[in-house]
């Protein structure tokens, strides 16, 4: 089965959204349970402020990705790491803005941050892996000069 950027984006996007809405509400309980109800609204404003950086970051990672792919290994590599740079600078400016406005919840921020890498690991459960066939596989031309070189390295 064939998985394009577009479609495991959205399964993203979607994975984020969803943890984050359970995450605002854990948050309300919590508060709500501590008798802090003022505390409610600011740790969800944090999870919506991490959740809107998330998805940008997935479409800003997706938009490189697409672009990597047509480019030489040289000036992809530099673009890649370029594009890594803004996205781990998008998400220091989100933490500090956070800690700058008094009703937003750097606390919410941090926990909503985490939605993305969640995301990426969830990704495994919904990507079946074929198991490789092994008769594709193309021997050496020359088993026997390779067999020979790994004898005198073990040696």
């Amino acid at each position: 089965m064939e998985y394009s950027m577009e479609s495991v984006s959205k399964r993203m996007i979607l994975v984020i959204a969803v943890l984050s809405v359970l995450i605002a509400v854990g948050g309300g309980v919590f508060y709500f349970i501590n008798d802090n109800i003022f505390g409610t609204l600011p740790f969800a404003l944090g999870v919506f402020m991490a959740m809107c950086t998330n998805v940008a970051k997935v479409l800003l990672l997706k938009r490189t990705v697409e672009r990597a792919v047509d480019m030489e290994e040289k000036s992809a590599k530099l673009h890649l790491q370029g594009q890594y740079l803004i996205r781990l600078l998008i998400t220091a400016g989100v933490f500090g803005l956070a800690h700058v406005i008094p009703f937003v919840n750097i606390m919410g921020a941090l926990i909503g941050i985490f939605t993305l890498q969640i995301a990426t690991h969830s990704l495994r459960l919904f990507i079946k892996e074929e198991p490789m066939d092994m008769s594709k596989i193309i021997p050496y031309e020359d088993d026997e000069e390779l067999g020979a070189v790994e004898e005198e390295k073990t040696e």
